[in-house]
């Protein structure tokens, strides 16, 4: 990972697994401190030895969701409402766009959108 950043939790764990590798706390102390059980600090550790600061972060980050709206759906959305549908509430809008204009979305996803 280019420019990694670790969050403020992911800080914490990295320094507490530092302290667990010099010797300074066990993996008990550890794991009740990172709030994850003993198994999953050392699997932590593994990770860490393996592949450094950079296995403490998200493997997500960054990524787009895969069920994401399109940013062309959520523009024509956009557009259709402001316009053509101007003066029509969420859940007509929602059955008028399906009806009408052929984009299927759920009533949350066109009031999110909105």
């Amino acid at each position: 990972m280019k420019g990694l950043a670790l969050s403020a939790k992911e800080q914490s764990r990295l320094q507490v697994l530092n302290a667990v590798i010099a010797g300074q706390w066990s993996m008990a102390e550890a794991a009740q401190v990172m709030g994850v059980s003993v198994r999953h600090g050392w699997r932590l550790i593994a990770a860490y030895r393996k592949d450094g600061a950079a296995s403490l972060a998200r493997k997500n980050r960054g990524r787009k969701p895969s069920n994401a709206t399109p940013v062309e759906t959520q523009r024509k959305v956009a557009s259709l409402a402001q316009q053509k549908y101007k003066r029509i509430n969420h859940t007509p809008l929602t059955e008028l766009l399906a009806e009408r204009e052929g984009v299927e979305l759920s009533r949350p996803t066109v009031r999110r959108i909105l």
